[in-house]
C-alpha cells in the first residue's frame, strides 16, 4: 500500500494486486453489497493513513475508487463549504460563458496532476513488490499420518521446482518441507502446491517451530530415494 497526500484535502491511496488479496486489510470487502463493511474499510485505511485524523474525523469526505495497474486507487477528498456551495449553484441551470469553460478546463488539469501522482505510486510499489520477489524464497509444508502419502507423493514422478525436499517425523506425523530457491515464480510454488494437495494436509504453524524437535527421515522425494528408505525400516 502506497499513499500521499496531494494537497491540504486530498489523499491518494494506492493498493497493489497483492494488496487486494491481503487478508489483513480487507480490500476486497469494497466491493461487497455490504454499505458498513465498506465504510469500516474506508476507516480502518484511514487510521493507519492518517494518524492526526485530519481526513478520518472530517464530517464529509468524498471517497473514489478507480482501477490502476491491476490495483486499485482510492481518492479521499475533504468536502469543504465551499464545495458544498458549488454544488448548490450547480443545481441551477448551467450558463455557457468563460467562468464555467475556466472550470473544467483546471478540472482536467487537476485530474492529469492527480494520475502523475498515481502512476509515481505506482512505479514505487512495483519496485519494491519486484525487489521483494527476487529475494523471496518460499517454503511450502505438508503433512501427513501415513507414510504411505509420501510414497504416492513419489511416484508422481513431477518435476519439482523445489531446491531441496525434506521427510521429518514428529509427534505421529510426517512432514515434507519444500524448499524454494530465491526469486522462484509465486505460479511455480502455487503450481507444486496444488499437486500436493491430494495427499498432504498443509501446516499452517511455522516450518521451524512444527518441525523444532522432529526427526529427518528424507533429504529427497523421489521415488527411488523413498522406495530406499521404505525398504531400509522393513529389512
Amino acid at each position: 500500500m502506497k499513499y500521499v497526500r496531494i494537497d491540504e484535502n486530498t489523499l491518494a491511496i494506492y493498493f497493489s494486486e497483492r494488496d487486494i488479496y491481503d487478508a489483513n486489510l480487507n480490500i476486497n470487502q469494497l466491493f461487497t453489497a455490504d454499505q458498513k463493511a465498506a465504510h469500516d474499510i474506508i476507516y480502518n485505511i484511514l487510521k493507519k493513513v492518517d494518524p492526526e485524523g485530519e481526513f478520518f474525523e472530517n464530517e464529509q469526505l468524498s471517497i473514489q475508487m478507480m482501477p490502476r495497474n491491476k490495483g486499485l486507487v482510492i481518492n479521499i477528498q475533504k468536502i469543504t463549504q465551499k464545495d458544498n456551495e458549488n454544488t448548490e449553484d450547480n443545481n441551477l441551470e448551467p450558463k455557457l460563458n468563460k467562468e464555467t469553460i475556466d472550470k473544467n478546463i483546471n478540472l482536467i488539469d487537476d485530474m492529469k496532476s492527480l494520475m502523475k501522482v498515481i502512476d509515481d505510486l505506482v512505479e514505487e510499489q512495483d519496485k519494491e513488490d519486484a525487489e521483494k520477489a527476487a529475494n523471496r524464497i518460499a517454503y511450502i509444508l505438508g503433512k501427513t499420518e501415513k507414510f504411505d502419502d509420501i510414497i504416492e507423493l513419489a511416484k508422481l514422478g513431477i518435476n519439482w521446482h523445489t531446491e531441496k525436499q525434506y521427510v521429518y517425523y514428529n509427534n505421529g506425523m510426517y512432514y515434507v518441507l519444500f524448499k524454494y530457491p530465491k526469486g522462484l515464480d509465486e505460479k511455480l510454488v502455487n503450481y507444486d502446491f496444488v499437486a500436493t494437495s491430494e495427499w498432504l494436509q498443509f501446516e499452517v504453524e511455522a516450518f521451524n517451530k512444527v518441525l523444532k524437535n522432529a526427526k529427518l527421515l528424507l533429504e529427497d522425494t523421489n521415488e527411488g530415494t523413498v522406495m530406499q528408505k521404505l525398504q531400509r525400516s522393513f529389512s
